[in-house]
């Protein structure tokens, strides 16, 4: 088990490596359309969005650095697609990417139809090497699907819902709802329907706008649509695996934003880029849209504040556990577990193993009344 900062410093790191592939991303959309001028603030309100606090979750707990190296080869990923003029050797580094991201998340899993989507539409290529391109890009994932089905026991039996499908498809979309809304509204929920709404209405609005703006170029938007397309991708696969055992209010758990964060993020971006095309009476509502969204998701970044007292509560409940093993005492465990997650015997392996909260450090510093952070 590595120390907490070590992997916090690790995450903050991957997200800015991710970070350059977003900038990649934005820029060279912005260059296709002919809208350079935007890049500093489209770049600027990407940032906003892409490190926001509401994340916290995944900021403070050192071991969702998984999810950073996973997003950090999505972005990689679908920057190396969308560039002009498909090559083996960037079919291989965008291989690379997908396997560190799908390996990271299973979420990642979204990049087999948002990769074809990208050699699809590949500019500077000929249909016969994106034909080829699409052909290997299947193969590779069908190679992962048989790793994952060698090495992971029923995953497909044990990810898919069971039940009633009319129950399956409100559920799913009503946890879909949540995923989506939490980036904005997690602290309102009950709002969240209503965000989700909104967010539906935008999307729609900007899609037809861009179509009359930037029809004859439309291709460019495809590194947006791709992000777009995985995030609410992800948010499905989320749902699957989780609706039915946890409910539609567990897509509200703040990790899950680093996820949607993709989906507002092309939404405003692809605002921002119309911003300059509009009339006066248009360009103030979606002004007023945007500062909206800016106030809403600069308010739901507080919330990480919640997150920061539940780490320090979950960081002294870890102390306990560690001190008093072999013993577990309840009140600890229901504090970093779920009810319906039963840990005990991972706690005992890594006990054995002197690893995670049981490192001889740790639990030097437990017993000088110092919780390891």
């Amino acid at each position: 088990g590595m120390a907490h900062w070590p992997d916090v410093c690790i995450s903050l790191l991957l997200a800015a490596f991710g970070f350059v592939a977003l900038f990649e991303i934005l820029r060279r959309t912005l260059d296709e359309l002919g809208e350079g001028h935007s890049l500093l603030r489209v770049t600027a309100a990407a940032a906003f969005i892409y490190f926001s606090l509401d994340q916290a979750a995944n900021w403070l707990w050192g071991w969702q650095v998984a999810i950073f190296a996973s997003m950090t080869g999505v972005v990689w990923c679908i920057a190396l697609l969308m560039r002009p003029g498909l090559n083996w050797a960037r079919m291989g580094l965008a291989a690379i990417a997908a396997t560190v991201a799908i390996y990271g998340f299973a979420t990642a899993w979204c990049l087999l139809p948002v990769g074809l989507f990208l050699i699809a539409l590949a500019p500077v290529t000929t249909r016969q090497r994106r034909a080829l391109a699409g052909f290997t890009w299947t193969l590779l994932f069908a190679a992962f699907f048989l790793h994952y089905s060698a090495t992971r026991g029923n995953y497909g039996d044990k990810m898919l819902p069971h039940g009633n499908a009319l129950e399956t498809m409100l559920g799913v979309g009503h946890y879909l709802a949540n995923y989506a809304a939490s980036a904005v509204a997690r602290i309102y929920k009950p709002a969240s329907l209503l965000v989700a709404a909104a967010a539906v209405g935008a999307l729609g609005t900007i899609a037809g706008l861009s179509w009359m703006h930037f029809r004859n170029s439309l291709t460019a938007y495809r590194g947006l649509v791709a992000l777009l397309a995985f995030s609410l991708g992800a948010g499905l696969l989320t749902a699957l695996g989780r609706w039915q055992a946890f409910g539609p209010e567990q897509a509200f758990a703040n990790r899950y934003i680093t996820l949607s964060n993709y989906a507002w993020l092309s939404v405003i971006v692809a605002g921002l880029i119309l911003l300059p095309k509009l009339g006066a009476k248009m360009r103030i509502l979606f002004v007023l849209a945007l500062c909206g969204f800016g106030l809403a998701k600069s308010v739901n970044d507080t919330s990480a504040i919640n997150t920061a007292r539940l780490a320090m509560r979950v960081n002294a409940a870890g102390c306990e556990l560690a001190l008093a093993a072999p013993d577990v005492p309840v009140d600890a465990l229901a504090t970093i577990s779920a009810p319906q997650q039963h840990i005990a015997p991972r706690l005992t392996l890594l006990a054995a193993g002197d690893a995670s909260l049981f490192r001889p450090d740790a639990i030097k510093r437990c017993r000088e009344n110092q919780p390891h952070k």
